[in-house]
């Protein structure tokens, strides 16, 4: 029975292993916002959270704060980032029209003092 399990343990390993790290869509949407009120961050973030994570096509999603590396290269001057990526050119046209996305934005940008946004096609099969 061990030897079984040190088998199937061992298959899952090398497996994980020869797969790599998943790449998250074609289409990669980056959202950085600069808030008049930071301490307002959490709202927009709980507001990202309900809204934008079950628009269909939405393929994966993350939103937070700037993470502190220490590091001098790395710009930590917004608020809130937002990552958004989808399958296809189609899921995200969809995605900038969809109701939740639209109330989101006319929500939330006459808080803003500033916002970027970096599309990137992942062109990789």
């Amino acid at each position: 029975m061990r030897r079984w399990i040190v088998v199937l343990m061992s298959a899952a390993v090398v497996a994980g292993c020869a797969s790599g790290p998943r790449r998250p869509g074609a289409i990669n949407h980056v959202v950085l916002f600069k808030l008049k009120d930071p301490a307002r961050a959490g709202a927009l973030i709980a507001d990202c959270d309900r809204r934008v994570r079950t628009i269909p096509g939405v393929r994966s999603y993350c939103c937070g704060r700037p993470f502190e590396t220490g590091r001098e290269m790395v710009d930590s001057g917004f608020d809130v980032g937002v990552f958004i990526s989808f399958d296809t050119g189609k899921a995200y046209r969809a995605y900038l029209s969809n109701p939740e996305h639209q109330a989101l934005v006319r929500e939330w940008d006459p808080g803003l003092e500033w916002v970027r946004i970096h599309d990137i096609g992942d062109e990789t099969p």
